[in-house]
């Protein structure tokens, strides 16, 4: 519940690039204010004269947000077919949390960063996944509209830039949060559930479709569980 989620906002993040294929989070690791990305790079005999196979070699550090304010919660895909990376987190702009997104080429040097959530009210705990067929992330969060958290998702290109508007998929009067998404490579289809946390009565899973155009699917939000 929301009382439990501002531990999160206490710490920095540390992520550690294991290859080109996925990170590592360890979650609420008090380190810089800035997320940091350490690139691990596979060594072996043959590059490293008396390092034996399987050995690895730490890189420098690069920062994926910028200094001045805290950041945190980061999520992170890879797209299988090409080795591109998008993650994604929350950073204080000094009011509000916003969704923050960078790429991550092959070479494991950092794209620009963009801005996903509008500012004016908090944003947090940003999940994203890709279509390994079309390139296209998906990403998806919670963000308050002043009384209850919404949950909201945005599509982008392969390059990370975003392709339309943030569209909400859960606007009731009781909180959605906690949201996750998933890819069906296929169709192309990502299926989003989160938590509604109810004013009232026990919290209960919820889920949502949103198709390979970037459009809400037929039927809506469906209820996963039921309260009591």
């Amino acid at each position: 519940r929301r009382r439990c989620l501002g531990v999160m906002w206490r710490f920095g993040v540390l992520a550690i690039r294991m290859s080109s294929k996925g990170f590592f989070l360890p979650r609420h690791f008090p380190t810089s204010k800035a997320i940091i990305a350490l690139l691990l790079v596979a060594a072996t005999a043959s590059t490293l004269g008396t390092a034996t196979a399987g050995a690895a070699q730490w890189t420098p550090a690069t920062n994926l947000s910028a200094g001045g304010q805290s950041a945190t919660g980061p999520a992170v895909a890879t797209n299988p077919t090409t080795g591109a990376e998008e993650v994604v987190w929350t950073r204080s702009n000094g009011s509000n949390t916003i969704v923050e997104a960078t790429q991550i080429a092959t070479n494991g040097v950092p794209g620009a960063v963009q801005d996903l959530s509008a500012t004016g009210e908090n944003a947090l705990e940003p999940q994203i996944a890709v279509n390994p067929t079309t390139g296209i992330w998906t990403v998806v969060w919670s963000r308050t509209n002043g009384t209850n958290y919404l949950v909201q998702t945005i599509q982008l290109a392969p390059n990370g830039i975003p392709l339309g508007p943030v569209q909400d998929l859960f606007t009731t009067a009781d909180d959605g949060l906690a949201a996750q998404v998933a890819i069906t490579p296929a169709t192309g289809v990502a299926t989003v559930v989160w938590v509604r946390d109810l004013i009232s009565g026990d919290d209960i899973i919820q889920t949502a479709q949103i198709t390979a155009g970037g459009t809400l699917a037929p039927g809506g939000v469906h209820d996963v569980t039921t309260s009591g």
